[in-house]
């Protein structure tokens, strides 16, 4: 009998301590704005415009979304190169580059040859861009296959 009821008493304290840490990161949120979604609007902003939404979330302090347009890939990137600063189409297939200094840093990668001897490039076009700047860590990959009608880009963005 005596075990039952130290069991019933820890399952209760487990409970009470769960609440308690719930309780916490709400209140923590709360009084986070950036943690409650105040820069919401700044991350709308880097959603594409016209793009079907395909799934989004946030949490952590950043915000990420999937997204699809039937705009052709020039099209997405050049709205991309104008909001970020930076060149998304490479010189020639599997270009990168990476850069930055003073508290900012740019990574950016193609991702669109075959590796090998049967080296050339793929049914997909891959464009990865990292980008730390003094507001926002910014993820954005856009992608298109060969015959397929959509462009998909995937952003994951964290403001400063």
């Amino acid at each position: 009998m005596a075990t039952r009821q130290i069991i019933v008493l820890l399952a209760g304290l487990l409970l009470i301590l769960g609440a308690v840490a719930w309780i916490g990161v709400a209140v923590a949120q709360k009084k986070d704005p950036a943690k409650a979604g105040a820069n919401k609007p700044d991350f709308e902003g880097w959603k594409y415009p016209g793009a079907k939404e395909l799934g989004s979330g946030q949490g952590a302090g950043g915000f990420q979304a999937m997204l699809a347009t039937t705009d052709g890939l020039d099209k997405v990137e050049a709205f991309y190169e104008k909001k970020t600063g930076e060149k998304l189409k490479p010189d020639k297939a599997g270009g990168h580059g990476i850069g930055g200094g003073a508290g900012e840093a740019r990574v950016f990668q193609d991702d669109s040859i075959q590796p090998g001897v049967r080296a050339g490039r793929r049914p997909v076009v891959v464009r990865v861009l990292v980008q730390r700047a003094k507001g926002h860590d910014l993820t954005l990959v856009i992608s298109r296959a060969k015959g397929e009608d959509h462009t998909h880009i995937a952003l994951t963005y964290f403001p400063k």
